[in-house]
């Protein structure tokens, strides 16, 4: 009985796997992402508009093809957003900092991220370390340095129209891997939108654009099982919406669609869920992190490649 629901489940996932990766990429998107306008407003091409950019925080090099690689893919495929990479660290914990920044620039490269928005910290209060939990302050103020330098717009006055868009996207409260250090990123990225909605509380010509995502963390017998995931993803995510929807009926029968339109945002924060395809995020992904990444391979680094859920899928939610 169990063998035969184990069957089951791994035949659903894989079918629907293949099913949503076969798709035009436009329309993969548009339809897993139809719950969640402001991520694919940012996303889509928009014609004569202008590129936007968006930011892509990881805590080392090498975490941005093992952990984000279909959403980077998503990204460069789209074509719509001039996307940032930026390792909060150089990763010299083994005293390679020097090589990893060099490592970090080949496999951003090989992802689609041109070196000219490819940049690593090295921040003395930042250092890669599994015992260190960087301060949320030192975070928030290194990012936000970043997000204005880069016109990656924090604010905007009532003369102004900026899209309200996704402009970070950065590990979650759990860091996937528990690592301090991406949990740090979290917290600091936090810090900055509480930093972000207080400057505009108190100034009223001023509305919040500043906006982030991060990389929802699953439990560890999900983590290891590659496509195998797809299925419990794709329910999660749905179920997810579903319960986002009827949260927002009852606010409107409750206290009517203008009260609901403003609590909108507050009440349903945007999920995303992206799958990458063999030949596209897990491919690339794996290109650049054996070929990208050489000082770091080891044997259970080509494991990762192979069995990790995150070179095919990533779920995204709204800070």
């Amino acid at each position: 009985m169990l063998s035969a629901v184990a069957t089951s489940f791994a035949v659903i996932s894989v079918f629907m796997y293949v099913l949503i990766s076969i798709l035009p990429v436009n329309i993969r998107y548009t339809y897993l992402s139809s719950s969640s306008p402001k991520f694919m407003e940012a996303v889509q091409p928009v014609g004569h508009k202008k590129r936007r950019r968006l930011l892509l925080l990881v805590a080392h090099p090498d975490d941005e093809c093992m952990f984000f690689a279909p959403t980077i893919e998503m990204m460069c495929k789209l074509g719509a957003v001039d996307l940032f990479a930026v390792s909060a660290s150089n990763g010299n914990f083994d005293g390679l900092g020097a090589v990893r920044e060099k490592e970090f620039a080949l496999s951003c490269s090989i992802l689609g991220i041109p070196a000219a928005r490819v940049f690593v910290w090295n921040n003395e209060n930042m250092q890669d370390s599994m015992k260190i939990w960087w301060k949320e302050n030192d975070v928030s103020l290194a990012v936000g340095r970043f997000v204005e330098e880069h016109s990656i717009e924090m604010v905007r006055n009532m003369w102004t129209f900026v899209f309200d868009q996704p402009q970070i996207i950065t590990f979650d409260r759990y860091g996937v891997s528990g690592h301090p250090n991406h949990r740090s990123l979290f917290s600091g990225v936090s810090l900055l939108l509480k930093r972000d909605a207080q400057k505009v509380s108190e100034n009223p010509n001023m509305k919040r654009s500043l906006t982030a995502y991060a990389l929802i963390s699953v439990p560890l017998v999900r983590k290891f099982i590659s496509i195998l995931d797809t299925f419990p993803a794709v329910i999660g995510h749905l179920r997810q919406s579903r319960l986002d929807q009827k949260r927002i009926r009852k606010i409107q029968g409750r206290f009517g669609a203008e009260i609901a339109g403003i609590l909108r945002d507050t009440v349903r924060k945007e999920r995303v869920l992206v799958v990458g395809s063999i030949m596209g995020s897990a491919a690339i992904g794996a290109r650049a992190m054996i070929c990208g990444h050489k000082s770091q391979m080891r044997w259970f680094r080509y494991l990762y490649v192979a069995f990790s859920r995150f070179m095919f899928i990533n779920e995204l939610k709204e800070l």
